[in-house]
């Protein structure tokens, strides 16, 4: 068993897994998957949070980790999840449209017939910009 899939099986609370995955960190920074993991883990946080201080840093931690992620990734699918959650992760802090829109294209590019991907967009599409 990977050491990811243990952090998953024993914290199925978000809470529980930024908690490990913080203690942990040293020993999955290289790892791409792990560091996604992550990185989704502070967007469920973040999204489930009032709190618009600590939703801002966890979209901001979020971001730092989706671009190390990003680097680490040598498989397509990977890097394109991490494309996209990038861009929620710049929606969600309000950044320029051409910032989410420059990641959300880099995932279309990588797996264009991702329904999910293209339903987010839609659904965004519907939606005043930030900018």
């Amino acid at each position: 068993m990977s050491y990811i899939s243990y952090l998953k099986q024993a914290c199925r609370k978000n809470e529980s897994r930024h908690k490990l995955f913080s203690t942990a960190f040293e020993l999955i920074k290289d790892d791409p998957k792990a560091v996604h993991e992550f990185a989704t883990t502070k967007l469920k946080l973040a999204k489930n949070t009032n709190d618009g201080f600590a939703k801002r840093k966890l979209n901001q931690e979020a971001v730092e980790l989706l671009h190390r992620a990003i680097q680490l990734a040598e498989d397509d699918t990977r890097r394109a999840w991490c494309w996209f959650d990038l861009a929620k992760s710049l929606h969600s802090l309000r950044k320029p449209e051409t910032e989410i829109l420059q990641a959300y294209q880099k995932a279309i590019e990588i797996l264009p017939f991702e329904k999910k991907f293209t339903d987010w967009f839609k659904s965004r599409k519907k939606q005043k910009p930030f900018s």
